[in-house]
């Protein structure tokens, strides 16, 4: 995660059990329960208990730590749109800036 307060643990490195065994934490922007990480696990025959879902907007406010799923997950497609007027927009130009790295 760029720019990472120093206040914030690193995530921790966790085994599939471990995993499996911890109470979730999700970053929905629909509500739903269920991301492609529980996908994964499914289809391995296991499963989580999510007891919270989020908007992201939200979710960076409570100092929530990402730890890297045990498991291969599928890429997501990333794709952004912009009105021309938007182009010199520095925030804008920032965020393209992340994606191409």
């Amino acid at each position: 995660m760029a720019d990472r307060p120093a206040a914030l643990p690193d995530p921790p490195d966790l085994t599939l059990a471990a995993h499996v065994a911890t109470d979730h934490r999700l970053v929905s922007q629909d509500g739903d329960l269920r991301g492609i990480v529980d996908q994964a696990q499914e289809a391995q025959g296991q499963s989580c208990r999510v007891i919270l879902a989020l908007p992201a907007r939200v979710a960076a406010g409570f100092g929530l730590v990402a730890a890297t799923p045990p498991l291969a997950i599928r890429r997501l497609a990333l794709s952004a749109v912009w009105h021309r007027r938007s182009t010199c927009n520095p925030r804008l130009d920032w965020l393209r800036a992340q994606r191409a790295a």
